[in-house]
């Protein structure tokens, strides 16, 4: 939804700019326009800076985009990350977000080991980490002031897996009330994997 509505601004301000506005409203919309550009390109791109060898082709990035809105709409989440696991040097690089701000992708942009997060554990542990509500949990301290300021109560953790069963990333499911996986979420969670697994195959070449 973020990128979606920094999209629709940048159309707007666009088509308002065509109409000729007086050269104080032209000198508000530009400022506008710059702004909202240089928001969508660091929540769509942030992967650029955190890992510039990687090579992903538009295509690819569209596409894990749009497999993380699915499964965040799917699953009934309030919002959505993704990570992509970098073997150079050992962390989780944010590859994309579904309605976090600046904020969120800047805090959890990289993950490292000892950060103490669930997609850490996701990757480490090779299956899927579900926190219920973060207000009743004990184990991942870290999480619990960030979440809070975003009224985040849940999260759901699921690592992707090369065929080879080699941990390759992490997707992330957010819930604004607690929530535990049901069996037909599994199910979906068996749907979706692979989806991101074969993209993030394709990015790494393997």
């Amino acid at each position: 939804m973020q990128r979606f509505i920094l999209r629709q601004n940048i159309h707007l301000y666009e088509a308002k700019l065509s109409t000729v506005p007086t050269e104080g409203e032209r000198t508000i919309l530009e400022a506008m326009l710059a702004a909202s550009r240089e928001e969508l390109v660091f929540l769509e791109q942030l992967w650029r800076l955190l890992w510039p060898e990687l090579d992903a082709r538009p295509s690819f990035v569209s596409q894990i985009e749009d497999i993380l809105d699915r499964a965040v709409a799917a699953h009934g989440a309030d919002f959505g990350s993704c990570q992509i696991w970098n073997d150079v040097d050992g962390s989780l690089a944010l590859f994309a977000q579904c309605n976090f701000d600046r904020q969120y992708a800047t805090k959890f942009a990289h993950i490292r080991d000892g950060d103490g997060t669930s997609c850490e554990a996701a990757i480490k542990g090779l299956k899927a980490v579900c926190i219920e509500d973060l207000e009743h949990d004990n184990d991942y301290p870290n999480l619990h002031g960030w979440a809070r300021d975003r009224d985040i109560r849940s999260i759901t953790s699921i690592p992707i897996m090369s065929p080879a069963g080699k941990g390759i990333g992490v997707y992330s499911l957010h819930y604004r009330n607690p929530h535990a996986l049901s069996s037909v979420e599994c199910l979906l969670i068996s749907a979706y994997r692979p989806q991101f697994a074969a993209v993030f195959e394709g990015i790494l070449g393997r």
